[in-house]
């Protein structure tokens, strides 16, 4: 029945008042600046956490060198099983990966930087900045469906409660008669002491 009173009264277009939504509040359709990186994992699944850090430093110190590319020590040392598949390469957006990870990341100031080696729960990591795509303003057209949708859903919620609002209103405040209320109880008491009684003499 709710599906049915709801559905007979949803608008034929939410797009007006989606587009109100996103106009009066477009600074929480931001995408945040994200990062692509090429990092490589030395886990500590395999090793110990001495022979990670160790073997770590030394590929850092190859590259940092030139004695060894960074595609090299993908290809030859990272134990990230995806990296055969995107050799090393992550996109990266503000939650979405480790803490320590996020943090070094986005503590590289310029494309090309390597950083020495980061500790997480996987290993350590080196990890170079390949790119910067910086905050940028969301169109209305790219959440012009989501917006939609909220709208829709928000104002089906409208509906169903108004109705139930009306519904009460109608039905009023019910009345309790104070005084059915307490010989109610006061027999109920006494119907207890009876049983008592009789429990009593039993024994």
């Amino acid at each position: 029945y709710r599906d049915h009173y709801v559905e007979q009264r949803l608008l034929d277009d939410y797009e007006p008042l989606a587009k109100e939504r996103y106009l009066l509040n477009e600074k929480a359709y931001v995408e945040p600046e994200t990062r692509t990186v090429t990092h490589v994992l030395i886990n500590t699944a395999d090793r110990s956490a001495t022979e990670a850090r160790q073997l770590a430093d030394q590929l850092y110190q190859q590259i940092q060198s030139g004695e060894m590319t960074l595609a090299e020590a993908v290809e030859q040392y990272s134990d990230d099983p995806s990296a055969p598949s995107n050799q090393g390469q992550l996109p990266v957006a503000p939650g979405k990966t480790v803490p320590p990870f996020e943090q070094a990341v986005y503590a590289l100031k310029e494309v090309g930087e390597l950083s020495a080696p980061v500790q997480t729960g996987y290993g350590y990591h080196l990890i170079r900045l390949d790119s910067i795509a910086a905050v940028r303003q969301l169109t209305f057209a790219e959440v012009r469906e989501q917006l939609m949708y909220q709208a829709k859903v928000e104002h089906k919620e409208t509906i169903w409660n108004q109705y139930l609002n009306h519904i009460q209103s109608e039905a009023g405040t019910p009345t309790v008669h104070q005084d059915h209320v307490s010989d109610f109880i006061a027999s109920y008491l006494s119907q207890v002491e009876d049983l008592k009684m009789l429990s009593n003499r039993g024994r």
